[in-house]
């Protein structure tokens, strides 16, 4: 396991892997991106001043599938993060590098949706978390590692 620390600065960059299509709408970042997935209320996201830019895309890449097309990233410190209503927390027992973004409720299960006040938040949560990130597209998905430009 990493010395790194655990706790999370305020000041520590997030990023988050975005993928063609389920983050985009009509080519512009959506708050898809930052909702969770049903039956959850975390959002997994990587620790990039620890992982730079190449470790970065090297997992985003291994997360990438047919269907779901690595895009690039959003990027956000984690004090944005916090003044959106959000936390975020170390997960580094899912790889080294890893947080998530955790939002109070949690969604409703497949086919179920959350009650409406709930559903009301995290998309509020969601929207003021896409307002505030920085996307920084791919210029070259397809190498191994990042060549676009310094994130922040």
């Amino acid at each position: 396991m990493s010395d790194w620390p655990v706790q999370i600065r305020t000041d520590e960059l997030i990023v988050r892997a975005l993928y063609y299509p389920y983050h985009f709408k009509n080519d512009k970042l959506d708050k898809a991106a930052f909702k969770p997935q049903k039956g959850s209320n975390k959002i997994s996201v990587m620790r990039h001043d620890w992982l730079k830019s190449d470790g970065c895309k090297a997992q985003a890449k291994r997360l990438q599938r047919d269907g779901k097309t690595y895009r690039g990233f959003a990027a956000l410190c984690a004090g944005e993060i916090k003044a959106a209503g959000a936390e975020v927390a170390d997960s580094r027992h899912e790889y080294e590098g890893h947080a998530d973004i955790q939002i109070k409720w949690t969604t409703g299960g497949a086919g179920e949706p959350g009650p409406p006040e709930e559903m009301i938040e995290i998309n509020a949560v969601a929207k003021k978390l896409r307002d505030s990130a920085r996307y920084y597209r791919d210029p070259d998905p397809g190498y191994n590692g990042w060549t676009g430009e310094e994130m922040r």
